[in-house]
């Protein structure tokens, strides 16, 4: 499976997550006793929350700790370049 199809499953993943959570404590205003959550809704509420909070969070964050290790070594690759260009491989004092 391709990395940007996998972060695009995480990402449909946590937002069903966060809308099926959404629908219940909706729900539970409906259902008896009318206008009281059930502490059960709320729990499932709060873990919905922290599932999809981990999902996103571990997404991008990884992302962006990919993009910071690539960007050092492009740097690293460039100071290397840049110093052996600097030199005259031909201008050997030894």
């Amino acid at each position: 499976m391709k990395k940007d199809k996998k972060d695009d499953v995480y990402i449909f993943i946590a937002a069903a997550v966060l809308l099926i959570v959404h629908l219940m404590v909706a729900v539970g205003f409906w259902v008896d006793p009318k206008g009281e959550i059930h502490n059960s809704v709320l729990i499932m509420y709060a873990e919905g929350l922290s599932f999809a909070a981990a999902v996103l969070g571990i997404t991008f964050s990884a992302k962006a700790a990919v993009g910071r290790i690539r960007q050092e070594a492009l740097e690293i690759v460039r100071s290397a370049r840049a110093q052996e260009g600097a030199i005259d491989p031909e201008d050997n004092e030894e």
